[in-house]
């Protein structure tokens, strides 16, 4: 008999058990001075136990949260069970082969029925909220005579409401077909969908079906597929190319200059077009065939390692330093060159323009306000 893969059967230590053991259980046994009922208790005493333990600790999730000494209250629970497992299908097997004497099978018996008495309260995980009265019985005939009669009257509201040729259709599809035949037929009529004209008109009584409202699943056709009457897609590319503006292609750029925010329209490259494709070769400069392209960059021009490949973290974590402060300190200047500016130009104005104006009529100006 096949048992639950797990760690070798054991048997937790127990008191000493004084129940009479016949002998022709003994070599059945797990452990010989310990008799059947006994030991079904001492599972069943190790498997609360974890799941108070469980239980103290918040639930099985929130234990498994805490870490420490999770795994270990786990792995008890688990030797447990499989241990009760496979002991309670040793029993069972004695009971239906009958390989002990009737007179020996009331232990056995007894154990199954402590078993009985306990697995459900066995089977639950600690920190999940059980509700009395909410497990599934076993359907009665009773249940199985309604559960029939709704099945006959879901049939008789379909037949009612469904066409004949809807009732045609929903029957083929409940028929056994072999898989080849299947696929040719709905090859067949793919074909001949495709080869009737798109401009073709309904007939006239039918009545025309709703572009915007599809049609109920169970009034569709079993050939009908989605994708014969679904419009190709279509990828053209423009002939012209939208450059971004500088605003949009430099990112962190210095307060000293002035980026452009006009966006440029340029053909493609001729490159991007497969008649004056680049060959490879083209494309190394210790190759004497190679020719600069439009982005090319000058030679012995070193790149800016913005990924920071194969650098350290210190020398990494040093650059962006270095230039956070360089840029704090750009803008700082700049701040205070504007303030400079603004400064000279009120100076300038004083000098030049101030001396020039009238003061009373400036008066008469701001009393009329």
């Amino acid at each position: 008999m096949s048992h639950l893969q797990g760690p070798q059967q054991h048997v937790a230590e127990v008191g000493q058990c004084t129940h009479a053991i016949p002998d022709s259980l003994v070599l059945k046994l797990p452990k010989p001075q310990v008799c059947p009922n006994c030991i079904i208790r001492e599972y069943v005493r190790t498997i609360k136990d974890v799941q108070r333990q469980l239980a103290d600790r918040g639930g099985t999730f929130k234990s498994r949260e805490i870490g420490k000494g999770h795994k270990k209250l786990r792995k008890a629970w688990r030797d447990a069970k499989i241990a009760l497992t496979n002991t309670i299908l040793d029993f069972e097997e004695m009971v239906t082969k009958k390989e002990v004497p009737p007179e020996d099978l009331g232990g056995i018996q007894n154990a199954l029925d402590t078993w009985g008495n306990e697995k459900v309260v066995l089977g639950r995980m600690p920190g999940v909220v059980y509700v009395e009265g909410a497990a599934e019985e076993e359907p009665t005939e009773e249940d199985h005579e309604v559960a029939r009669l709704m099945m006959e009257l879901l049939k008789a509201v379909l037949k009612r409401e469904l066409s004949k040729e809807d009732l045609v259709a929903v029957s083929k599809a409940d028929v056994a077909v072999d898989a080849q035949q299947a696929s040719q037929t709905r090859q067949q009529s793919f074909q001949q969908q495709a080869s009737l004209p798109k401009s073709v008109v309904p007939p006239p009584n039918r009545a025309p079906q709703s572009e915007g409202r599809p049609k109920p699943i169970l009034k569709r056709h079993a050939s009908t597929s989605p994708t014969a009457s679904s419009p190709q897609k279509r990828v053209r590319i423009t002939d012209l190319a939208v450059v971004s503006s500088e605003t949009l292609s430099n990112s962190n750029p210095s307060p000293f200059t002035r980026l452009s925010k006009k966006t440029t329209v340029l053909p493609h490259g001729d490159h991007t077009s497969a008649e004056h494709h680049r060959r490879r070769p083209e494309f190394n400069r210790s190759t004497p065939t190679y020719t600069p392209g439009v982005w090319a960059s000058k030679a012995f021009s070193e790149k800016a390692n913005t990924s920071f490949f194969k650098t350290p973290v210190n020398i990494m974590e040093r650059s962006v330093r270095e230039e956070i402060e360089e840029e704090e300190m750009e803008k700082d200047l700049a701040k205070r060159l504007k303030m400079v500016v603004g400064g000279w130009v009120v100076l300038w104005w004083i000098r030049n323009v101030a001396p020039h104006w009238d003061v009373e009529k400036l008066r008469e100006a701001s009393m009329r306000v």
